[in-house]
């Protein structure tokens, strides 16, 4: 997971880059894999793997519930917005230049991870290291690996 992360703050600044005016048509097209696949991917796994598995094996004072919420809540704010900003790339590769709304959205998106990331980092992963144990990450882990 820490391993995903790290490519997501490559492409958080990746995203700046863009957003200060720099173009570079395969930077742009990764990006547009990392948007619609690659981040996509990530957030299902989360959604439908991790929490759950943080569900079971979480105690009641460990409050997963509550974080659980909000990283949730970010993952349906941040899959519309990552298509919208791929959408603009594919629009910029095009030969349509990054309007100034498009700069701001993806200045917005790229703190929208960060935050979302300092907040798994610092909250969620600790948490799984001492509920998770490597008999029930196994299985997870390998279905992940499957899917990349």
């Amino acid at each position: 997971m820490f391993a995903e992360h790290q490519r997501q703050r490559q492409a958080v600044d990746l995203l700046l880059r863009v957003a200060g005016g720099e173009f570079d048509a395969a930077g742009f097209r990764r990006l547009i894999r990392f948007l619609t696949k690659d981040l996509i991917q990530h957030i299902e796994d989360e959604d439908a793997e991790l929490f759950p598995l943080l569900r079971a094996h979480c105690r009641a004072d460990d409050d997963i519930e509550s974080m659980l919420a909000r990283l949730s809540a970010e993952h349906d704010e941040g899959r519309p917005l990552a298509l919208a900003v791929a959408e603009d790339l594919e629009r910029a590769l095009g030969g349509n230049p990054l309007t100034d709304p498009a700069r701001r959205k993806i200045k917005s998106f790229a703190a929208a991870i960060r935050r979302h990331l300092a907040f798994e980092n610092a909250a969620l992963l600790p948490l799984a290291e001492v509920r998770l144990t490597a008999r029930v990450v196994a299985p997870w882990a390998r279905r992940l690996s499957e899917r990349r």
